[in-house]
């Protein structure tokens, strides 16, 4: 529901809302064995989307660690380390990323099953 192509507020660090949007309900992210990812969300104004669909491979043999995409996008000078897949179940997926920026932060994903 946020409108990258409107105005960003620098004093607030946001773009504006897309009125009468309402976001998902649900994301599916599926890891395929043979290295592709998909992304998709599901029950919010745009019905099901497919968000992203790209490359994956394992970077470590405790296979805690994935590289993802070979878009360039990925490859910037915040970009300081790979996912880590902290915590995977059947039924959950804690992964996280950090960047070095000013100020360096980290986000975590944490996807579950209801």
């Amino acid at each position: 529901c946020i409108n990258y192509e409107g105005v960003y507020d620098e004093a607030t660090d946001t773009y504006p809302l897309i009125e009468n949007c309402s976001p998902p309900t649900s994301i599916l992210l599926t890891f395929s064995t043979y290295g592709t990812y998909t992304l998709i969300s599901e029950g919010g104004s745009d019905g099901t989307t497919i968000e992203e669909v790209d490359t994956w491979e394992w970077l470590d043999d405790s296979q805690t660690k994935i590289s993802i995409g070979e878009d360039p996008e990925y490859e910037n000078e915040d970009y300081t380390s790979p996912l880590i897949i902290e915590t995977l179940t059947d039924d959950s997926l804690i992964m996280s990323i950090s960047y070095d920026s000013e100020p360096a932060y980290t986000v975590t994903y944490i996807l579950s099953s209801q």
